[in-house]
């Protein structure tokens, strides 16, 4: 599952992997697009029989078995601008590399707008 160009599985702490689905805490925004990510690990987490039930590096987390590999499942709990802080967060206390990262987030097609002081995204 998790070979790299060379053939060499990553080589994470005790060999975990990390699955990291981005979105944004707070019930206000549960169903929408921007947590599809959420959606996604959470799904997986439900396939693994697993549950969110850890804090650990500004994320809520599991730990689950994928293929024969440990997996930490997580959710991100700083924003979707802000997710890079709780992913590099993750990598460092996991000792992992982008190797033993998977990243799952939605985006949606941006709509411009032109305005008189430049554009805009929405």
């Amino acid at each position: 599952m998790w070979e790299s160009a060379a053939g060499a599985k990553g080589d994470g702490k005790n060999g975990v992997k990390l699955i990291v689905g981005l979105g944004n805490p707070g019930c206000e925004y549960q169903m929408t697009p921007h947590n599809l990510g959420f959606m996604a690990v959470e799904r997986l987490a439900e396939t693994c029989g697993v549950r969110f039930s850890r804090r650990e590096a500004r994320a809520r987390a599991a730990r689950a078995e994928i293929e024969g590999e440990q997996v930490v499942l997580a959710k991100p709990q700083t924003f979707m601008n802000l997710s890079g802080l709780a992913v590099g967060s993750l990598l460092k206390k996991w000792e992992a590399s982008a190797e033993d990262l998977i990243v799952l987030v939605f985006f949606a097609p941006a709509e411009y707008s032109l305005k008189k002081s430049g554009m805009g995204f929405s």
